[in-house]
């Protein structure tokens, strides 16, 4: 048995010296990921009639909040905005 663990030990320690990691650190020390951008939620409604606007958002909060504005809206296409609110706004 001390043997098999002079063995074991010896094989570990001829690895052990300068660049004997079986990675290299350069190449994982130079990986990173680009910071996330920034998301936003925009919407457009309209018809023959009338148009909401383009409107964008950086929360989904915001948005949900915007679709129940009629000033903001040019009071157009409630309705849909109603629908658009119910589908996605639920819980937020």
């Amino acid at each position: 048995m001390r043997v098999f663990y002079f063995i074991a030990l010896s094989v570990l320690f001829i690895g052990c010296g300068k660049n004997a990691m079986p990675w290299d650190k350069q190449i994982v020390s130079s990986n990173s990921v680009a910071p996330a951008e920034a998301e936003l939620y925009s919407y457009e409604i309209g018809n023959y009639k009338c148009s909401t606007g383009e409107h964008s958002f950086e929360t989904m909060g915001e948005i949900c909040q915007a679709l129940l504005d009629n000033d903001l809206n040019n009071n157009c296409v409630e309705q849909q905005r109603k629908e658009l609110h119910a589908s996605n706004c639920a819980g937020v």
